[in-house]
């Protein structure tokens, strides 16, 4: 019988750890133009605490982001890349961050608010 009983409470644990370190995919849309934009982003989101993989496609100006949700959070994600210099969905883009950018990275949206 307290072999059970401890059987139970090790599953239970188990499947309380695994609840707790959910791991999602987030698409967020971003400013992206150009393969420096590719780098900057990938870069600048590949060691934030929680992120697993970072995609940017920049044709289709978005980010895939496969991160733990237990360390991160896509508020913290979106600040991140706003901080880099790119709009993140409706974050605008970190005005100094901004400028940071290389001028292929600004040229066609320039006039646009960041």
């Amino acid at each position: 019988m307290k072999k059970i009983i401890l059987a139970f409470l090790v599953l239970f644990g188990i499947q309380e750890i695994k609840a707790q370190n959910k791991v999602v995919t987030d698409t967020i849309a971003t400013s992206t133009v150009c393969g420096t934009c590719k780098s900057i982003l990938e870069e600048g989101l590949k060691f934030e605490k929680g992120v697993i993989r970072v995609t940017v496609l920049v044709e289709e100006k978005k980010i895939i982001l496969k991160y733990r949700t237990d360390k991160t959070d896509r508020a913290t994600l979106k600040k991140k890349i706003s901080l880099l210099g790119y709009q993140a969905d409706d974050v605008l883009a970190d005005p100094k961050g901004f400028e940071a950018l290389p001028a292929c990275c600004k040229k066609p949206h320039e006039d646009e608010k960041h």
